[in-house]
């Protein structure tokens, strides 16, 4: 099977090039790094003054500051996979390998969506132990809310390379 020529037609739209290069960094820098430098990324920490924007996000989800929680260890490096397809979906779709660019990016769009899919089962049938503290609508609004943008547009990014896939 030939790949296809590197053509606008074949190219990602800006929407995906966007989200892949935004997305993908701040995976990198909140979902990596800072789980992988915890405690000094942690309030009080030598690193905490890097993600400001996390400061305030532990006052919601405490999940997060627990060193003794695998979970969090684990889906830290789902993210190393998850940057990795991202990443070598975007080359190959700039390059002149369409067709794979569009299987790496409904793997991606897959890999991210569950992901986040399990975060949030795992809080549920926990009967909210790291969000419990907070009321309905914080959770609603400050957890579940902004944390399905990770399920809605990598499903949405899986359902264009399919579709690209399947003509």
């Amino acid at each position: 099977h030939n790949q296809k020529e590197p053509t606008l037609n074949n190219r990602f739209p800006k929407w995906i090039i966007v989200w892949l290069v935004c997305g993908n960094l701040l995976a990198f820098t909140d979902n990596f790094l800072f789980l992988l430098l915890r405690p000094q990324t942690l309030p009080g920490g030598s690193l905490s003054f890097l993600w400001p924007h996390m400061q305030a996000y532990l006052e919601i989800d405490r999940s997060v500051q627990d060193l003794q929680n695998p979970f969090i260890w684990a889906q830290s490096l789902i993210t190393v996979v998850e940057i990795g397809f991202g990443v070598t979906a975007l080359a190959t779709n700039l390059g002149s390998r369409a067709e794979l660019s569009y299987l790496l990016g409904f793997g991606y769009g897959l890999l991210s969506s569950f992901h986040v899919g399990l975060i949030f089962l795992v809080e549920i049938t926990s009967g909210f132990a790291y969000l419990g503290h907070n009321s309905k609508p914080i959770i609603a609004a400050a957890y579940f809310l902004p944390n399905s943008f990770w399920i809605v547009i990598p499903l949405l990014i899986s359902l264009h390379c399919a579709r690209k896939l399947l003509r």
